[in-house]
């Protein structure tokens, strides 16, 4: 019996007969006769004897209900219910005790069935998932979380750094659980032989309350397989093109000599001009394998300096003036505010230099093609390459930017594309520039490539 139960029935006990024992005194005090005090003395008797049966059933109803509370306590789902058996007001509150009982207990069977659902849903989903608490204990962690970073067994409870022991990792984490939302690619493993896709958010707490996250959720996707079997199609490429380029040079090369001699047979001349075209457009092919080869591969370096994005576009403006002015195309460059910006330079110059040839190339004769650079915010500098060309329909936007995609396969050949250019664009504003580019175009009006790509910070080498 609990030392509380005994308490009370100690004190009920007590109180009874001290209430007892006055009453007998009292009456014994204002007796007049003996008769009267041994009747005082047997009513306050009677008395006590009822008080003492009272404080005895008092206690075992205390006993009876501690003993159905821990019950209830250890096992909920399996406690036997309270009995309602003796006087009214033990059987009103028998029964209350039984209804919170139940309630509480289907509660129990909900919480317990919806874990187990839990569990089992993010058991089966085949990237990796970890759940860690404020103070940085993992409180959930599936097994493909366990065999992605070796996890030792039994995980729940342990700190980050007992589950997770990379650096670059826990960095991420640690800034969820400030509030922050991080997502991106890390190589793992002491020779960077794992690529894996992150993404870790806050956990909110249960009243709303965003700024005070209880902890963090982070959801691990593998992609080693797929960068290996990249690398092993850049590596093809590269080698298919290498061998390509040698014999490809003479072919041209032969028929440079033939097309400057003078052929009698208007056949002959047409085969010869043909020879030559094809094997310009199958060099310049290869040099765009050979590009997207080495920035894919990672051969390529990139140095990150402050530099005027106004400045390289007018140089530029500048070297496709000729071409422009053949063209019949307008090409002029507005520029507000301060355009530095932290990148490669020849990441850049590449980048902007393909956009300008795509407009001038695909704007009609009499048209615009002008280049825009602004801040973008306080970060960024937005750089725009905007014709008034045919524009590009809508279904098309979110493919320009893969390898051999065309919009207009017929024109684009006849133009001399490889169908490599914007997709090495969206490599080099990535890994050279460490920013975005995309498109916005409505056919009819004409098309704007743009890129934004972080503002420096300190002055530019100008």
């Amino acid at each position: 019996m609990p030392a509380e139960t005994r308490a009370i029935a100690r004190w009920s006990a007590a109180s009874a007969a001290a209430g007892c024992l006055a009453i007998s005194l009292w009456a014994l005090l204002r007796a007049d006769s003996p008769g009267l005090a041994v009747a005082a003395i047997a009513v306050g008797g009677g008395f006590a004897a009822a008080f003492r049966y009272q404080a005895l059933a008092t206690r075992r109803g205390l006993e009876r209900i501690a003993a159905f509370a821990d019950e209830a306590r250890e096992s909920p789902r399996d406690s036997r219910a309270l009995d309602e058996q003796g006087s009214p007001e033990w059987a009103r509150g028998a029964r209350a005790l039984n209804h919170w009982v139940a309630s509480m207990r289907r509660r129990v069977i909900d919480e317990t069935e919806l874990r187990d659902r839990l569990e089992t849903v993010i058991g089966a989903i085949e990237d990796a998932f970890l759940v860690v608490s404020a103070e940085g204990r993992v409180l959930f962690a599936n097994e493909r979380l366990g065999a992605l970073f070796s996890v030792p067994e039994a995980p729940l409870g342990r700190t980050m750094l007992e589950v997770v022991r990379d650096r670059a990792v826990l960095d991420e984490i640690e800034a969820a659980l400030a509030g922050e939302t991080r997502a991106g690619e890390l190589r793992l493993g002491s020779a960077g032989q794992l690529f894996v896709r992150y993404r870790v958010s806050p956990l909110p707490a249960p009243d709303g309350d965003d700024a005070t996250p209880v902890g963090a959720v982070a959801l691990f996707h593998d992609v080693s397989e797929l960068r290996r079997a990249e690398k092993a199609r850049s590596d093809f490429l590269a080698n298919a093109s290498h061998e390509i380029k040698t014999p490809l040079a003479a072919v041209r090369g032969y028929a440079e000599i033939l097309a400057d001699r003078e052929a009698n047979d208007p056949t002959s001349k047409r085969a010869v001009e043909a020879i030559l075209n094809n094997s310009k457009r199958l060099a310049a092919l290869v040099e765009d394998l050979l590009e997207l080869s080495r920035i894919e591969g990672g051969s390529l370096t990139f140095e990150a300096r402050p530099f005027s994005a106004s400045e390289v576009a007018r140089s530029l403006l500048r070297d496709f003036e000729t071409r422009s002015r053949a063209a019949q195309i307008d090409t002029s460059l507005e520029v507000d505010g301060d355009t530095a910006i932290t990148g490669d330079r020849r990441a850049y110059e590449q980048v902007l230099g393909n956009l300008i040839d795509n407009a001038i190339k695909y704007t009609p004769a009499g048209g615009t093609v002008v280049v825009a650079v602004r801040p973008a915010g306080a970060e960024r500098v937005r750089v725009e390459v905007r014709d008034n060309g045919p524009g590009i329909a809508t279904r098309h936007h979110g493919r320009v930017f893969e390898r051999f995609y065309r919009v207009d396969p017929g024109r684009s050949r006849g133009l001399g594309g490889t169908g490599l250019g914007l997709a090495i664009v969206k490599h080099l504003v990535q890994e050279g520039l460490r920013g975005d580019v995309g498109l916005d175009s409505t056919p009819g009006e004409g098309s704007c490539f743009w890129v934004e790509i972080p503002r420096a910070a300190v002055d530019t080498d100008e």
